[in-house]
């Protein structure tokens, strides 16, 4: 696979690939760095951090839950753009606050932004590829995930040491920024064809679903254990 193979990729995935280079660099200039702000500059306490931590964890699954409704009925480029926005609010909530409950609210918020953007992203992806651009489109999402992933590592060790509040800012810009492009670059509505509405009925499937429940429970504990553990580690 080479830059050849990429630029043949139909122009909605070329930005949709870069999305998801973006919102991988936002998330992960903050992930790992958010349980020692957390509590060296708002001076929670482990438990209260953990509370933080799982309340991305549960707005995420609620927000992309919500995202596949919104999806459906009103697009995927909106819902994406509108997804970067609510959770840059968040991530930009984090450098302005350091009261426990606007904590639990900003981090909701980013949880639930994240969520409306993740899964509306993968599913544009599939929409708008082709049926032999498919495998690649998918390959180079995650080389793209992994270069915003690693990049974000990269940025914070070298150029945001002991700036700690810059880290949210810069990364709710980054956010913004995939809004815009979403908004102005991916086409309008469900493309070419007309939104159609799932039937209310259709979304009870995934709650009836036990793989999908187990995996979100585990999913947010997992989380919470971690980055609680990585606090404990590092004070």
């Amino acid at each position: 696979m080479g830059i050849k193979d990429i630029l043949q990729l139909e122009k909605p995935l070329l930005i949709l690939l870069f999305g998801v280079l973006l919102s991988h660099l936002g998330t992960y200039l903050v992930t790992p760095m958010l349980p020692i702000i957390l509590k060296t500059d708002a001076g929670l306490s482990i438990g209260q951090i953990g509370i933080v931590l799982a309340s991305i964890a549960i707005a995420f699954q609620v927000g992309s839950v919500a995202g596949g409704v919104l999806a459906d009925r009103i697009g995927r480029g909106f819902t994406i753009g509108l997804g970067a926005l609510i959770a840059a609010c968040g991530l930009i909530g984090f450098g302005l606050f350091t009261q426990f409950p606007l904590l639990m609210v900003t981090a909701s918020t980013m949880g639930f932004g994240t969520g409306l953007n993740a899964p509306s992203t993968k599913a544009a992806i599939a929409a708008f590829a082709s049926s032999e651009n498919q495998t690649t489109a998918f390959s180079i999402r995650g080389i793209a995930a992994n270069i915003g992933t690693g990049s974000a590592g990269l940025i914070v060790f070298f150029l945001l040491t002991g700036t700690s509040k810059m880290i949210f800012w810069i990364a709710g810009g980054i956010y913004i920024l995939l809004a815009l492009q979403s908004w102005i670059f991916l086409p309008k509505g469900c493309g070419d064809v007309p939104c159609e509405g799932i039937p209310k009925g259709a979304y009870k499937q995934a709650f009836q679903n036990k793989a999908f429940m187990v995996f979100s429970f585990v999913t947010i504990f997992y989380m919470g254990f971690i980055c609680t553990a990585i606090t404990c580690i590092t004070t």
